[in-house]
């Protein structure tokens, strides 16, 4: 496995705990929703690794409750900023996406 991969999947699995973990806190979801939850917020952490603007030195982080995904952290521009947003609306299953992305330099 390459170390590009390896990043891939360590990224997956600590958006999972993430999202279990929100899950457990707002003590609204069943086992199923917390598990469509989780399966959306790895398919759009892949479907964002696709875009430089959300790898390093960028980060941007992904979380899902009820089928709302919640996108943190900072982007270079606000393009990146609304393709990531469009990425993640483009997933199947999401609901909405709420944005928190914020930019590096807002003056751009």
């Amino acid at each position: 496995m390459s170390g590009r991969s390896r990043l891939s999947t360590l990224s997956c699995a600590i958006a999972l705990t993430g999202v279990l973990s929100a899950c457990a806190a707002f003590g609204n979801c069943g086992p199923e929703a917390c598990a469509d939850d989780a399966k959306i917020t790895a398919d759009v952490a892949a479907s964002l690794h696709r875009y430089p603007a959300a790898s390093p030195p960028n980060r941007v982080r992904v979380q899902t409750v009820n089928s709302v995904v919640y996108l943190t952290g900072q982007v270079d521009t606000d393009t990146e900023r609304l393709t990531l947003i469009a990425a993640a609306r483009a997933v199947e299953g999401v609901k909405r996406v709420v944005d928190s992305i914020n930019l590096s330099d807002p003056g751009r």
